[in-house]
């Protein structure tokens, strides 16, 4: 999280100096009138032609410096007009300094709004902290509207959406989307709105990049009726509901980005989404990684998925599910939970993928690499492609075969993948791991993988010996099976008590996710 010190936003600026105002003109009856001036003589009249004609020469030569000084100002202001686009770039700073055409939190709106409404403008935003203020909702809130505008961030940028001083009743998310084509925004943090921080609605092509999202009371990014989004790079932890959903959004690509800490979900797809997740992380979520539901499309590669709450991967409503290269680590419950109600997923691909640690849920049950409610039932699995996975000390492993449990397939291996750093998270294998080389090399060209393994991660070089040491498991693989080295044991038992993970229900409510659980 970026960590900013607050500065005086100033909203106005200072006024242009110029010339004073010339002397009021000469009226007739002065002491300059001709009706009370003697005749001028011969020198008068010539003195008196040289000064009109230097005030001529003056006159012009000033017109004329005012006109290249006028074609100066469009020759700079066509430097800064963004590439292809026709519109000029505008710069926001976090006060006022030469150069800036905005200034503060209020600035970033000024320049949205001044934006034209055809073509794409780039909005600079400077290094520093913007924080809202003011005495209405609107004041804590950034409106894109149906500008297309790629917000730039330079530096160490932190946008506040300050939730502690919004006027009680204020529910407003932070930035606001609406029918845009094209929306970029890169290289900030943006944290701290009552509602989610981001709201990204009827937009294609939109994309997020090398952005902190955190600390919002309800979701990072709500993304809803879009088509064509991307999230890359970035970071989405610490909401107070989900750090990214999806609803009724089409063709999401979620690139190189961690998504933790969040209170229920990482992330959500509801109402028909498809979402792609590629080297990327989902974990300590206070409920599943990831969720697919609603006749949702999921397919995830080469990513991590680990210790949440409630499932590493959650398939409900006829959800469909594509993992490939995958390590699943500590998740509670199930590492990929299919199956979950009497509705069958239409397809799963599972293939090359590590289920390892899974722990059993708070009342004892399951604790399974890849399971479900109705796994047993075998119409269930008549379009599923599962094989060629990795399956290792989960609690539950092998006790619930045939019920809950997917215990059989094709070229399963059943040994320790022998992680590089087990207790700190590091999913690399060491070059003796049984994961290497056993891959189906068709699907390693499916997931992007440039080595033959299984999971997410390519093998280190041979470590040294001190390194072996100090990278070697916490406890024998046997041990693990029975209890979970307790470095590595979750610290939010106490918030998940009552869940159960196959009768969880989603509803939409003011643009978030509402979740109700049920017990079994």
């Amino acid at each position: 999280m970026h960590n900013f010190t607050p500065s005086t936003i100033k909203n106005t600026f200072s006024g242009v100096s110029g010339n004073k105002h010339p002397p009021a003109a000469e009226t007739p009856g002065s002491k300059h009138s001709p009706s009370t001036t003697k005749a001028l003589s011969y020198k008068q009249v010539a003195k008196r032609a040289f000064a009109s004609l230097l005030f001529l020469i003056l006159a012009v030569g000033m017109a004329t410096s005012m006109l290249l000084m006028g074609s100066s100002q469009d020759v700079r202001q066509q430097a800064k007009t963004a590439p292809g686009t026709g519109n000029p770039d505008l710069t926001v700073c976090p006060e006022q300094s030469p150069g800036c055409d905005f200034v503060g939190f209020a600035g970033i709106r000024q320049a949205i709004d001044s934006a034209p409404t055809t073509g794409l403008t780039t909005i600079n935003i400077k290094n520093g902290y913007y924080k809202a203020m003011g005495q209405t909702c609107d004041n804590f809130s950034i409106n894109i509207g149906d500008k297309a505008v790629y917000l730039k961030g330079e530096g160490d940028v932190g946008i506040d959406f300050n939730k502690t001083e919004v006027p009680q009743g204020c529910r407003v998310d932070g930035f606001r989307v609406t029918e845009v084509g094209g929306l970029i925004i890169s290289n900030m943090g943006i944290y701290n709105s009552t509602a989610s921080c981001f709201s990204f609605g009827n937009d294609t092509r939109g994309r997020i990049s090398n952005i902190v999202i955190t600390n919002c009371s309800d979701n990072g990014v709500y993304v809803h009726d879009n088509s064509n989004v991307s999230i890359l790079d970035s970071s989405l932890y610490e909401n107070g509901r989900q750090g990214l959903v999806l609803h009724g959004s089409s063709s999401t690509t979620v690139a190189r980005s961690s998504v933790y800490d969040n209170e229920q979900y990482g992330i959500a797809l509801v109402d028909q989404s498809s979402l792609t997740i590629g080297q990327s992380s989902a974990y300590s979520n206070g409920l599943s990684g990831v969720r697919a539901g609603n006749q949702s499309s999921l397919t995830i590669t080469q990513s991590s998925v680990y210790e949440n709450e409630l499932n590493g991967v959650f398939a409900d409503g006829q959800a469909q599910i594509t993992a490939i290269n995958n390590t699943f680590f500590h998740n509670r419950v199930v590492g990929i939970n299919i199956y979950s109600e009497g509705d069958h997923n239409p397809s799963v691909t599972l293939v090359n993928n590590i289920f390892t640690h899974t722990r059993k849920n708070t009342d004892g049950t399951y604790g399974f690499g890849i399971g479900g409610a109705y796994a047993g039932v075998p119409e269930n699995m008549a379009n599923d492609d599962i094989h060629h996975n990795l399956v290792w000390a989960n609690e539950g492993q092998n006790t619930g075969c045939g019920r809950h449990e997917i215990c059989d397939f094709p070229n399963k291996v059943e040994a320790d993948p022998l992680y590089v750093g087990m207790a700190n998270f590091d999913f690399r294998l060491l070059p003796t791991s049984p994961a290497i080389g056993v891959a189906d090399p068709a699907f390693l060209a499916r997931s992007g993988m440039t080595c033959n393994v299984l999971g997410a991660f390519c093998p280190t070089a041979t470590p040294a010996v001190t390194e072996q040491k100090i990278d070697a498991p916490v406890v024998a693989p046997q041990e693990v099976m029975q209890a979970p080295p307790s470095v590595i044991e979750t610290q939010k038992d106490s918030m998940r008590q009552d869940a159960a993970f196959d009768q969880e229900m989603m509803s939409e409510d003011n643009n978030t996710v509402e979740i109700r659980e049920a017990r079994e």
